[in-house]
């Protein structure tokens, strides 16, 4: 497999209990990318990738657009969400080296942070976990 393939037009909030925050980003963000909040740079919103620790702790999931810096995004950062892309009901989906993308677990490789973003709750939808424990791959 290779990373999900996310169609940002059907990403969204799946309940009324999703929660959501309103935050400025620091690049163009479409929406289903995980983003983290980026200390470095005034704690602006940036793409989420598995290759270094400090990018690695997922802060949400973009449900609106940035063009770039100094923009704002609504972020799920907890609850369910409809994640835009065709998911296997169960599957945990992780952090991938692509920034903002995810994929499932049998393609992580060797130092890849392992970082679960959502478990899929049916083919559309997932639960937001956000484990994100700086652990490598061995």
């Amino acid at each position: 497999m290779a990373d999900l393939s996310i169609t940002g037009a059907n990403v969204g909030v799946a309940s009324s209990l999703t929660k959501v925050a309103v935050i400025e980003a620091a690049v163009a963000i479409t929406r289903g990318q995980a983003v983290y909040r980026d200390g470095t740079n005034s704690n602006k919103a940036t793409l989420a990738l598995n290759t270094a620790a400090a990018s690695t702790a997922v802060y949400g999931i973009a449900i609106s657009e940035s063009s770039g810096d100094g923009k704002f995004i609504a972020v799920a950062t907890g609850g369910t969400i409809i994640s835009g892309g065709s998911m296997t009901k169960g599957q945990l989906y992780y952090l991938s080296t692509t920034a903002g993308a995810l994929m499932p677990y049998a393609d992580l490789t060797t130092d890849d942070y392992i970082n679960g973003v959502y478990r899929a709750t049916s083919a559309t939808e997932a639960i937001l976990l956000f484990e994100n424990k700086g652990i490598q791959s061995p």
